[in-house]
């Protein structure tokens, strides 16, 4: 998970309108783009700082948790938690937008 985060966030620094092509966005989500609840878990919006420290965290309890819990079930864990919190967040910080365009139609019936 270090080396594909490292790569990710080189790839971000270097190449900025790579960003907006991965990035968990809603809108796009909605519109069949299912890959970003994925790629967002890589890209950092916190650009260089959130690499360095996502980087560090990833060393020390990437680590730690590869020993305790071994590789696969680590990797389980990761992906699991990640799309979890991924698939959350897209449905928790868009509610109000989905929930006025699915009313939307109603509303309009006479």
């Amino acid at each position: 998970m270090f080396l594909v985060t490292l790569a990710c966030g080189v790839a971000q620094l270097v190449h900025r309108p790579l960003y907006d092509l991965v990035v968990r966005d809603a809108a796009r989500i909605d519109d069949g783009e299912w890959y970003r609840l994925i790629t967002g878990m890589f890209f950092q919006d916190g650009w260089t700082a959130g690499l360095i420290v996502n980087l560090i965290w990833l060393a020390v309890l990437g680590t730690l948790a590869e020993r305790v819990f071994g590789r696969v079930r680590w990797l389980i864990l990761y992906f699991g938690c990640g799309l979890l919190g991924q698939f959350l967040s897209y449905i928790w910080l868009n509610q109000s937008e989905r929930a006025t365009r699915c009313a939307a139609p109603a509303y309009s019936v006479p």
